[in-house]
């Protein structure tokens, strides 16, 4: 069964500076994904043990009600992107991240693909059918950096209309 904790990594306990809330979802003693939201607190306000901003910290109701079910809401969807995932165990830091921002920003990831129907769009859609091993991943990232730095000494040769097509 995973876990999601809400925590803060900070040396520096200063009221006037704010940190992110981070994530670790845990599964057991092999996984530990980690995940750096976007939502700000003050250090000195924060309760490690409850995860949440402590009780007689003066914040105003409002901002403390949308913080917890900020809090609340990332948590219920860490768990839900995590359970829902192919490959729990290949699963890294990164790739979860990148779970996380599609499911955040769906219009982001949908307008790559429409407009982008190119050699490395297709490239990257084989990347995402089957999950390879970390070190496969990379190996295939860095060949498609390859065929990138060929595609543009071609078109310094041959001008600039060369591109690696699928056909």
């Amino acid at each position: 069964m995973a876990t999601v904790r809400a925590f803060i990594r900070t040396t520096l306990r200063s009221r006037d500076s704010k940190v992110f809330i981070r994530f670790r979802l845990s599964d057991g003693r092999k996984i530990q994904l980690f995940h750096k939201s976007e939502f700000l607190v003050n250090p000195d306000a924060w309760d490690d043990k409850k995860e949440c901003i402590k009780g007689k910290i003066l914040y105003s109701p409002s901002e403390r009600a949308r913080l917890e079910f900020a809090v609340s809401a990332r948590k219920a969807l860490l768990i839900d992107l995590y359970e829902n995932a192919k490959n729990k165990e290949s699963l890294t830091s990164a790739g979860f991240e990148k779970l996380i921002d599609m499911k955040l920003h769906p219009g982001k990831y949908e307008e790559e693909g429409k407009d982008q129907k190119d050699f490395y769009y297709w490239f990257r859609k084989f990347l995402d059918v089957k999950n390879y091993s970390p070190t496969d991943e990379k190996n295939y990232e860095t060949m498609m950096r390859m065929l990138r730095r060929f595609e543009m000494f071609q078109k310094v040769r041959f001008g600039d209309d060369y591109a690696l097509e699928c056909k």
